[in-house]
């Protein structure tokens, strides 16, 4: 029947600006459609390509965006680290050999160019 299948096609959301080559493509159209003619599903085989190169961009999309991450964490463990050598080493530190080793104090300042 033309008239239930014209109805059927205007209730399928698939506007051309939302076409992706791997996500969204024809073949995810067809699934659609087939589910709603109610002919059974697409065969698997034929969108396997674009189903297996989806999931690869995305994980090596989050892998980038996580190498991202750690470089951002890296770049700010260095200038924490860059500005606590240049102030000369205010910041309170442990002895060597810990509390009681030396004299019997747990911390000590260290000062650029004092000797420690």
């Amino acid at each position: 029947k033309p008239e239930a299948l014209n109805s059927d096609v205007s209730q399928v959301q698939w506007p051309g600006d939302s076409y992706d080559l791997l996500a969204r493509n024809c073949n995810h159209f067809c699934e659609t459609f087939s589910e709603m003619l109610g002919v059974g599903p697409v065969p698997a085989w034929v969108n396997r390509f674009a189903t297996n190169a989806d999931a690869t961009v995305a994980a090596v999309t989050y892998a980038r965006d996580q190498i991202r991450v750690v470089g951002e964490e890296i770049g700010l463990a260095a200038t924490a680290a860059t500005n606590w050598l240049i102030s000369g080493f205010t910041a309170t530190e442990p002895c060597p050999g810990g509390a009681g080793a030396g004299g019997g104090h747990g911390a000590h300042k260290r000062h650029r160019g004092r000797g420690g």
